[in-house]
């Protein structure tokens, strides 16, 4: 046992991450270590420098594809480790990465920096394309900035500049309602937010700022889903989501929807919708119902249809009402019942009417 790791020494390190492409795609990495490595590309270059291997957390079980991906580092990364082969220093492990404030661009083609000149992201290259929105800069603290909270730019600012507002939820008819989509009621306070802020721009924010607690999924795209606290509206778990592109749900057993609020349910499409129902629909309002149609109405039944009301039913057209079939039946519970098939009928009782009153929509 006395070759065992560590035995004759431990050998710590720190160093700069140049390669991440690991050909085994086991998460390894290629790390230039200072006081071991020469920073002269031409004498080392990234090529000849030994795998380093990550190591992962214990609530990974890094098997068998279980746990987390060990792919989070980037080229420019610090990271410190050991060298699981002592002196030879060639069987190198990462335990960590850790943050800084970078003081230069990685410029020059020299080692200890990212060789594609990417990271740290220069000062004047703030809002590139290249770049995702928010991301830190040379002379900036490599912890993001929605930890931070210091008023740089961050897709927050996106969000807030991108609210929805004034959408009619009962266009063109009488109590015209408006609403808007509530603005991000981000107000992270440090240390209190946690974020995962990837490369492309894809965020996950759990905030636990007294207040304002909140957790945020953000595709780079723009779609998000927020809940938290600090809403406009409601300080009580609102959620917001907010779909830039097309949106699929599936459901291959049951749902159950329940609202509860007094408010009720608001539904504006701008385009087309339909709704197709495999077996029975029962449809229950316990108060008005208002339908408009700035078009044709059809409705067709291959059964039997009913109409009842339990008080009065007015039909009015300004221009005629047919009624068409093998048989029409007009019956009056007074008595009086008629039948009659083809010809003409005319009914009239009273006074001529040629202007029903209109019940005016709620």
């Amino acid at each position: 046992m006395k070759n065992i790791m560590g035995s004759d020494g431990f050998f710590w390190w720190h160093g700069v991450v140049e390669d991440v492409l690991d050909p085994l795609q086991l998460g390894r990495v290629r790390v230039r270590v200072f006081g071991y490595h020469s920073e002269s590309l031409l004498q080392l270059p990234v090529e000849d420098l030994p795998w380093s291997y990550p190591m992962q957390s214990i609530t990974s079980a890094a098997l068998s594809g279980i746990g987390s991906s060990p792919t989070g580092l980037l080229v420019g990364s610090h990271v410190f480790g050991f060298f699981r082969d002592g002196s030879e220093a060639q069987d190198p492990v990462v335990i960590g990465s850790f943050a800084g404030i970078p003081k230069q661009s990685p410029t020059t083609p020299s080692g200890f920096y990212d060789p594609s000149g990417r990271y740290p992201v220069p000062k004047f290259l703030e809002g590139n394309v290249k770049y995702p929105v928010g991301v830190s800069l040379v002379e900036e603290v490599d912890t993001n900035r929605l930890i931070r909270n210091d008023g740089s730019i961050t897709v927050q600012q996106l969000k807030k500049a991108g609210v929805k507002k004034d959408i009619n939820s009962i266009p063109d008819m009488k109590g015209k309602h408006k609403w808007s989509e509530p603005a991000t009621p981000y107000a992270a306070i440090y240390p209190k937010n946690h974020v995962r802020f990837t490369e492309q721009g894809n965020i996950e924010e759990y905030d636990d700022t007294i207040g304002a607690e909140r957790i945020h999924v953000y595709h780079c795209s723009g779609t998000f889903s927020e809940t938290g606290n600090g809403w406009v509206s409601d300080p009580d778990g609102t959620r917001v989501q907010k779909i830039v592109g097309n949106d699929y749900e599936i459901c291959l057993a049951n749902k159950k929807i329940f609202i509860a609020g007094a408010d009720g349910l608001d539904i504006v499409i701008n385009g087309s919708a339909n709704v197709t129902i495999g077996g029975a629909a029962n449809i229950q309002i316990n108060g008005d119902a208002n339908i408009l149609a700035k078009s044709n109405i059809n409705i067709q039944c291959d059964g039997d249809m009913k109409l009842s009301s339990g008080k009065k039913m007015e039909f009015y057209s300004a221009e005629e009402i047919a009624f068409s079939g093998k048989a029409v039946s007009f019956k009056s519970d007074g008595g009086g019942v008629m039948t009659m098939q083809g010809g003409k009928i005319n009914l009239n009782s009273g006074p001529a009417v040629t202007s029903p009153k209109i019940v005016s929509v709620q």
